[in-house]
């Protein structure tokens, strides 16, 4: 007997919530997203980022901002041709440095490139529209503080297939990552 199997998924590891980590690019500094709704290049995937797909200018500045395990959400709402984002972190304590970063970011959008706990990447936004920041803050049976990042874009989230996480040489591979070692003082 000659039979064909094909095999559809397969296994994957549990499905752990929340956000691993998040960077923050300003659209400002960002030149292009090679989206295949846009860009219908040959070879794109619905949906997907091909790796090297984000330019952005040279000494772009990117927010970098690590979660402990349950600490960060995200929730995506599709309503017809518009999505509705929002992502929310609580911080324990009102510290001043949070409060100085959000009076100079209040006014900027951002692309926001996310990794959940199960190594999938995501973006969301491009150049043209990207997410703002939002801070909350209150002192009650404890002080906390509540930054978070929402807007109406356009756009769905795209995944980044990388597969290392979010190695930044991976997603950025025009610029100049470096991890070398020296042993010279000044390096």
């Amino acid at each position: 007997m000659i039979i064909q199997q094909a095999n559809l998924g397969g296994y994957s590891a549990p499905n752990v919530g929340y956000i691993r980590q998040l960077f923050l690019l300003d659209i400002e500094e960002c030149v292009s997203v090679l989206d295949p709704i846009r860009n219908q290049f040959a070879g794109s995937t619905p949906g997907i980022i091909p790796i090297g797909g984000i330019t952005v200018i040279l000494g772009a500045i990117l927010h970098r901002m690590a979660f402990p395990p349950k600490g960060c959400t995200m929730s995506i709402n599709y309503a017809g041709l518009a999505c509705s984002y929002a992502l929310s972190y609580d911080l324990p304590g009102t510290d001043v440095s949070l409060m100085n970063f959000y009076s100079t970011a209040k006014n900027r959008q951002y692309l926001c490139l996310i990794e959940d706990n199960n190594g999938r990447c995501y973006l969301i936004g491009n150049e043209e529209r990207g997410l703002r920041l939002s801070l909350a803050q209150s002192i009650s049976a404890a002080a906390n503080s509540n930054l978070s990042l929402s807007g109406q874009l356009n756009v769905p989230p795209f995944q980044l297939l990388l597969t290392n996480g979010l190695v930044l040489a991976d997603v950025f591979p025009e610029s100049e990552f470096s991890i070398g070692f020296s042993l010279d003082f000044n390096a």
